[in-house]
């Protein structure tokens, strides 16, 4: 099926180019620049957004990444069912920088890794996601963005689908249990989302949006990318 090859940047594009696209939420935010899906997008339109993220120093630095971008709200905090004080576990002194990526609440995310016996524990505060997103009157979310190492199932599952119904979600499948998996997969196949899995992500799109004006758009961006890509490679 023609629908299982949509990529997930290509389809931001032309939600965005559709003027689609207005308000995100990022689970998961990182340094905001790190393997981040969302980086050029914030940096090129006038979103409103909501970056959060447990690890002080990197949310820190996703501040300094985009302190010339109006309108983000930054959430230094670890998306969980309860607002509590939790445990964060990190990576103990990363070998890769890309690593310091991996910090998850979930106490199992470094078995069978080189950090299985050499990792740290913080103490940060969790939130629910939807007092986050209330708290900070958003009356809206087009684009929900997930990468939590291994939490992304309990985020959908908190998230107010009945109040917001975004556009496109994508989330880290890579970490879920294959119980995990279904349970999230039939939960946003029943809210009407068309999901498609990748090596490491699944992206789910509201299918009343795959309209044809969409797929017009669509592979018209794609064909430009790819001749520019082209272009650049024979140089």
């Amino acid at each position: 099926m023609i629908l299982r090859f949509l990529k997930f940047n290509t389809v931001l594009k032309t939600l965005n180019f559709l003027k689609s696209i207005n308000s995100f939420v990022q689970v998961g935010a990182h340094d905001g620049e790190m393997h981040d899906p969302l980086k050029y997008f914030i940096l090129d339109n006038k979103w409103h957004g909501i970056l959060i993220e447990p690890q002080q120093e990197m949310i820190k630095k996703a501040q300094h990444n985009y302190r010339h971008i109006d309108h983000l709200t930054y959430i230094n905090a670890a998306v969980y069912n309860k607002r509590k004080k939790i445990i964060l576990y990190k990576v103990n002194k990363a070998e890769d920088y890309s690593h310091t990526g991996w910090a998850s609440i979930n106490s199992n995310r470094f078995e069978k890794t080189i950090y299985e016996k050499d990792y740290i524990e913080e103490t940060v505060q969790g939130i629910p996601l939807m007092d986050i997103i209330r708290d900070n009157n958003f009356k809206k979310v087009d684009l929900l963005q997930i990468d939590t190492e291994g939490y992304d199932a309990d985020v959908i599952d908190m998230f107010d689908f009945d109040y917001y119904c975004p556009i496109l979600i994508q989330y880290e499948h890579v970490h879920l249990s294959n119980e995990q998996y279904i349970v999230t997969s039939k939960l946003l196949e029943s809210k009407n989302y068309l999901l498609i899995k990748g090596k490491n992500d699944v992206m789910a799109v509201r299918r009343d949006r795959l309209n044809p004006v969409f797929f017009l758009f669509y592979f018209i961006i794609r064909l430009k990318d790819s001749f520019v890509s082209r272009v650049l490679n024979s140089k």
